[in-house]
Protein backbone atom coordinates (compact mmCIF):
# COMPACT_ATOMS: atom_id res chain seq x y z
CA UNK A 1 0.00 0.00 0.00
CA UNK A 2 2.86 1.97 0.79
CA UNK A 3 3.68 1.64 -2.92
CA UNK A 4 0.60 2.67 -4.41
CA UNK A 5 0.41 5.75 -2.37
CA UNK A 6 3.96 7.05 -3.33
CA UNK A 7 2.74 5.50 -7.39
CA UNK A 8 -0.11 7.85 -6.78
CA UNK A 9 1.62 11.16 -5.66
CA UNK A 10 4.30 10.78 -8.52
CA UNK A 11 1.56 10.15 -10.61
CA UNK A 12 -0.32 13.47 -9.52
CA UNK A 13 2.94 15.50 -9.58
CA UNK A 14 3.94 14.21 -13.20
CA UNK A 15 -0.05 15.25 -14.14
CA UNK A 16 -0.19 18.50 -12.33
CA UNK A 17 3.28 19.57 -13.92
CA UNK A 18 2.45 18.26 -17.26
CA UNK A 19 -1.13 20.08 -17.17
CA UNK A 20 -3.03 16.32 -18.57
CA UNK A 21 -5.68 16.46 -16.24
CA UNK A 22 -8.03 15.30 -18.80
CA UNK A 23 -5.95 12.31 -19.92
CA UNK A 24 -7.33 8.89 -21.01
CA UNK A 25 -5.71 5.87 -20.29
CA UNK A 26 -5.50 5.10 -24.01
CA UNK A 27 -3.23 8.07 -24.09
CA UNK A 28 -0.58 7.18 -21.30
CA UNK A 29 1.78 5.64 -24.19
CA UNK A 30 1.60 8.92 -25.86
CA UNK A 31 1.62 11.08 -22.09
CA UNK A 32 4.72 8.80 -21.54
CA UNK A 33 7.00 9.45 -24.47
CA UNK A 34 6.53 13.30 -24.04
CA UNK A 35 7.43 13.12 -20.67
CA UNK A 36 10.61 11.15 -21.54
CA UNK A 37 11.37 13.00 -24.20
CA UNK A 38 14.20 15.44 -23.20
CA UNK A 39 13.67 17.46 -26.00
CA UNK A 40 10.47 18.49 -25.23
CA UNK A 41 9.89 21.76 -22.68
CA UNK A 42 7.43 22.92 -20.30
CA UNK A 43 5.60 25.67 -21.77
CA UNK A 44 5.28 28.59 -18.85
CA UNK A 45 1.99 30.30 -17.80
CA UNK A 46 2.53 34.27 -18.76
CA UNK A 47 -0.03 36.04 -16.73
CA UNK A 48 -2.37 38.54 -18.62
CA UNK A 49 -3.46 41.68 -16.92
CA UNK A 50 -5.69 42.38 -19.95
CA UNK A 51 -7.38 39.74 -20.01
CA UNK A 52 -7.64 39.56 -16.23
CA UNK A 53 -9.09 43.42 -16.30
CA UNK A 54 -11.53 42.11 -19.82
CA UNK A 55 -12.92 39.08 -17.11
CA UNK A 56 -13.12 41.61 -13.89
CA UNK A 57 -14.92 44.48 -16.06
CA UNK A 58 -17.15 41.46 -17.79
CA UNK A 59 -18.17 40.07 -14.37
CA UNK A 60 -19.03 43.56 -13.43
CA UNK A 61 -21.07 44.71 -15.99
CA UNK A 62 -22.91 41.44 -15.13
CA UNK A 63 -23.42 42.22 -12.04
CA UNK A 64 -24.44 45.80 -12.82
CA UNK A 65 -27.00 44.14 -15.37
CA UNK A 66 -28.73 42.08 -12.64
CA UNK A 67 -28.68 45.19 -10.25
CA UNK A 68 -30.13 46.92 -13.00
CA UNK A 69 -32.98 43.75 -13.82
CA UNK A 70 -34.33 43.58 -9.95
CA UNK A 71 -34.38 47.21 -9.92
CA UNK A 72 -36.76 47.46 -12.76
CA UNK A 73 -38.93 44.75 -11.31
CA UNK A 74 -39.48 46.90 -8.39
CA UNK A 75 -40.52 49.90 -10.53
CA UNK A 76 -42.50 47.22 -12.86
CA UNK A 77 -44.90 46.75 -9.58
CA UNK A 78 -45.29 50.04 -8.15
CA UNK A 79 -46.23 51.46 -11.36
CA UNK A 80 -48.76 48.27 -12.32
CA UNK A 81 -50.11 48.51 -9.03
CA UNK A 82 -50.93 52.31 -9.72
CA UNK A 83 -52.30 51.83 -13.19
CA UNK A 84 -54.44 48.63 -11.58
CA UNK A 85 -55.64 50.81 -8.81
CA UNK A 86 -56.45 53.39 -11.87
CA UNK A 87 -58.36 50.74 -14.32
CA UNK A 88 -62.27 50.36 -14.92
CA UNK A 89 -62.21 46.92 -13.97
CA UNK A 90 -63.51 46.48 -10.61
CA UNK A 91 -62.27 43.33 -9.57
CA UNK A 92 -58.87 44.76 -10.63
CA UNK A 93 -59.12 47.97 -8.53
CA UNK A 94 -59.82 45.53 -5.75
CA UNK A 95 -56.99 43.30 -5.74
CA UNK A 96 -54.38 45.48 -7.79
CA UNK A 97 -51.65 44.51 -4.72
CA UNK A 98 -52.00 40.80 -6.03
CA UNK A 99 -52.33 41.38 -9.41
CA UNK A 100 -49.57 43.68 -9.25
CA UNK A 101 -47.23 40.94 -7.20
CA UNK A 102 -48.37 38.14 -9.15
CA UNK A 103 -47.37 39.69 -13.20
CA UNK A 104 -44.34 40.83 -11.00
CA UNK A 105 -43.55 36.93 -9.94
CA UNK A 106 -44.24 35.99 -13.79
CA UNK A 107 -42.40 38.78 -15.14
CA UNK A 108 -39.41 37.49 -12.64
CA UNK A 109 -39.48 33.99 -13.59
CA UNK A 110 -39.58 35.06 -17.25
CA UNK A 111 -36.21 37.04 -16.67
CA UNK A 112 -34.70 33.90 -14.74
CA UNK A 113 -35.41 31.54 -17.71
CA UNK A 114 -33.90 34.23 -19.92
CA UNK A 115 -30.52 34.78 -18.30
CA UNK A 116 -29.93 30.75 -17.48
CA UNK A 117 -30.23 30.38 -21.45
Amino acid sequence: TVFLELWKRARANTVSGWNLYNWDEDEEELALELINDPECTIKKHEHSYWRSMAVLLGAAVVIAVLIGIAQALVIYRVVVTVSFMRSSWEFLREHANTAAVMSGAVLHYLTIVIMTK
